[in-house]
């Protein structure tokens, strides 16, 4: 463990080098961004990145969503499977940042972590009325940002979600939904880069 932690700093201290003259800085530079599977998965999304001069390979990020989560990822709640159970993110905020360690320019592999408050809502085919609960979550991901033209990016992204049930009820008529404790996250962002 000792040494997993002194490798972490040096992988730091490298990495963050200050720049050569023929490296390219960017100046500091926002972004608006959604995410297309949350509009796929009948909701919505809006975020927005900040990547300041001063610390060129961080991008920090904040955002809000919404969206029915498709069947497949509530079968794969352990206690759920097979019961019904429909779960909605109504609605969702999210801050977080990313590190690129080999690339200055936000284009490249990147390391990244979020942090989630989430409202979701709980029904059931079989039983009447809904549930309502608030998770708090931390997002660990790995990320690829590239450019499609000036501005204009794609970013794909995995990480494991790691849940914390903080508030609510799970209970739908006499069905009891187990809330989600990890859940594997891919997702996707598109979005756009102003100087």
């Amino acid at each position: 463990m000792k040494n997993l932690f002194f490798a972490s700093i040096l992988l730091f201290l490298f990495s963050t080098q200050p720049t050569s003259a023929q490296d390219v800085v960017p100046d500091r530079t926002l972004s608006l961004e959604v995410n297309p599977l949350a509009y796929a998965f009948t909701g919505w999304s809006i975020g927005g990145t900040y990547h300041p001069a001063n610390l060129n390979r961080w991008v920090f990020n904040a955002g809000a969503y919404g969206f029915q989560l498709p069947d497949v990822f509530v079968e794969q709640i352990p206690g759920n499977e097979d019961e019904g159970f429909e779960l909605k993110i109504r609605p969702a905020a999210t801050i977080g940042a990313d590190f690129y360690p080999w690339n200055r320019n936000r284009s490249g592999i990147a390391f990244g972590l979020s942090v989630v408050v989430a409202g979701f809502e709980v029904t059931n085919e079989n039983e009447p009325g809904d549930a309502n609960y608030t998770s708090l979550y931390a997002v660990p991901r790995v990320s690829y940002t590239w450019f499609v033209f000036k501005g204009l990016y794609v970013m794909p992204w995995v990480g494991l979600e790691v849940h914390n049930k903080i508030s609510g009820d799970t209970q739908v008529g006499t069905l009891d939904f187990e809330p989600m404790t990890t859940q594997f996250s891919p997702n996707i962002a598109v979005g756009y880069y102003f100087n």
